[in-house]
């Protein structure tokens, strides 16, 4: 096997450490992840848990609603069912997160998570 295959793994997690480090979100502190449910989503907010953080997950589908909380994120939007997910987000939070880290690959999570 190619040394890449065992290395980028390795790379990915470091980049979900590092981003989720980077953001100073203090324990207790709230931190959106629109595509949670994903392949990168969900080892974010396992890392989000252990670096004791509140998550919001947002993604879609019942599958990815179930994998997100059963990974103990605090809240879930599946942001199909919403009309306007940031009035939504700020709902939730009283205000809005410390940190977003946008694990989408949809143009509009970007243009939303500022």
């Amino acid at each position: 096997m190619p040394l890449w295959k065992w290395l980028l793994p390795l790379c990915v997690l470091g980049l979900l450490y590092r981003a989720l480090k980077e953001a100073n979100i203090k324990p207790a502190g709230w931190v959106v992840l629109p595509g949670a449910g994903g392949g990168l989503g969900h080892l974010a907010v396992q890392y989000a848990k252990a670096m004791n953080m509140r998550v919001l997950a947002i993604d879609t589908g019942t599958d990815k609603e179930e994998l997100c909380k059963s990974l103990r994120a605090e809240a879930f939007v599946d942001f199909r069912k919403v009309s306007d997910l940031v009035s939504t987000v700020k709902d939730l939070m009283n205000g809005g997160p410390r940190g977003v880290l946008v694990l989408s690959t949809s143009a509009k999570s970007y243009q939303q998570a500022t």
